[in-house]
């Protein structure tokens, strides 16, 4: 974004929770989509989610950048 002429006012990153199911389901399970079922799985713990995502040890699976063009 800097190099785009942006300002960096904020990155968030978060859905480190998500890095485990997608690693069983893609590398152990060779699937290549999530089912709905799993889904609405994780969907029915967001709330869960969200507490406990920023401690947990490894890296975020999304980022958000928030920049302003000076």
């Amino acid at each position: 974004m800097e190099k785009a002429g942006f300002r960096v006012e904020r990155i968030l990153d978060f859905n480190r929770i998500s890095r485990p199911p997608w690693y069983v389901s893609g590398r152990i399970l060779k699937r290549t989509t999530l089912g709905s079922g799993q889904m609405k799985l994780f969907d029915r713990f967001v709330w869960l989610w969200r507490g406990i995502d920023q401690h947990l040890p490894w890296p975020p699976t999304s980022i958000i950048g928030i920049a302003v063009k000076p």
